[in-house]
Formats: C-alpha cells, sequence, structure tokens
C-alpha cells in the first residue's frame, strides 16, 4: 500500500502514517499498531510504504508538516483491502486550530 498524504490538493512529504488493523475506526486510546514515515519523495509523488497486508479493514491516520502554511497537519480514514495487491491512496490532512 502506498499512502500519500494530501493538504489542499499538495502532495505533503513532511508525515508519518499510522495503521490500526482490524478495524475501521479510530483507536479510541490513539494507540496504532505501526508507524511508516514517508521515505519516497518526488514533487507531485511522496508516500509512505506499508507492505504484507492481508485483505481486510483498516483505520489509517497521518500527522506531520505543512511548510506552506507552517503548520501541523493530521487526519485519518478507513480503508478496506479487497485483495491483496498494490493500492495507491490519498489520505487527506487538515490543518491544526
Amino acid at each position: 500500500m502506498n499512502v500519500t498524504g494530501q493538504h489542499h490538493g499538495v502532495n505533503l512529504d513532511s508525515l508519518t502514517v499510522y495503521i490500526k488493523f482490524n478495524t475501521s475506526e479510530a483507536p479510541a486510546d490513539a494507540i496504532y499498531d505501526a508507524n511508516f514515515p514517508v521515505t519516497h519523495f518526488g514533487p507531485q509523488n511522496s508516500y509512505a510504504i506499508i507492505s504484507n497486508l492481508k485483505a481486510g479493514d483498516y483505520y489509517l491516520y497521518a500527522e506531520g508538516w505543512d511548510p506552506s502554511i507552517s503548520n501541523t497537519v493530521k487526519g485519518g480514514i478507513p480503508y478496506t483491502i479487497e485483495n491483496e495487491t498494490t493500492y495507491s491512496i490519498t489520505l487527506p490532512v487538515t490543518e491544526q486550530h
């Protein structure tokens, strides 16, 4: 799974992506099963790679920094994998007030 954090249509490279297995909801205790920093960088293609996922439900969350607004951003989405192939996912994040 390749996960790209995006804020106002712009891909961000200063993010960490967190994942919770076997759920489509954010964990109430804010404890995730694993985290993955963005490691592939490019002007249009910055993403974190999460490997070896099986079919099932996941909750993805990202937080990091958007230099264009000099502020932290975060956000999360549920995601279901139906078959074991490579997925490219855009995870929207928003600034914190």
